[in-house]
């Protein structure tokens, strides 16, 4: 037997589930205090778990979420989602078929009707809506 710290515990974990991905589609997983997930491919998906950490998309369609107290997640393609913990924030584009941005709008779950460990996407009118899961 041996005993595993909560860090090593979280490493095992996050290696167990980014075994299990479809490597077809870019994805990343990091687990750490202040640590960062980008993706910039369409269809991405960037999974913070730390502290104060960010996960950060860039592509079309792609999802950015967020577990950690004081997190950020971002998602700044078109058609982008993203979701927080309690603490943590949001921040999202709408982007017209062009790929202008249209709106871009952040919030702290607890504002703005945004709920904790809900994907949200941003509508037409710059508001945040529930994603379809």
């Amino acid at each position: 037997k041996k005993e595993l710290s909560l860090h090593q515990m979280v490493d095992r974990a996050v290696k167990c589930i980014a075994s299990k991905i479809d490597k077809s589609a870019e994805q990343t997983i990091i687990a750490g205090r202040g640590s960062a997930a980008i993706n910039t491919g369409d269809g991405s998906v960037a999974t913070n778990t730390g502290y104060q950490s960010v996960a950060t998309n860039a592509g079309d369609q792609s999802a950015a979420g967020v577990s950690g107290f004081g997190s950020v997640a971002a998602s700044l393609g078109a058609q982008g989602k993203a979701k927080a913990a309690e603490g943590g924030a949001i921040v999202l584009c709408y982007r017209n078929s062009e790929g202008n941005i249209i709106h871009i709008r952040a919030s702290r779950v607890g504002d703005n009707g945004v709920k904790p460990d809900t994907w949200y996407v941003l509508n037409a009118n710059g508001e945040f809506e529930e994603a379809d899961d």
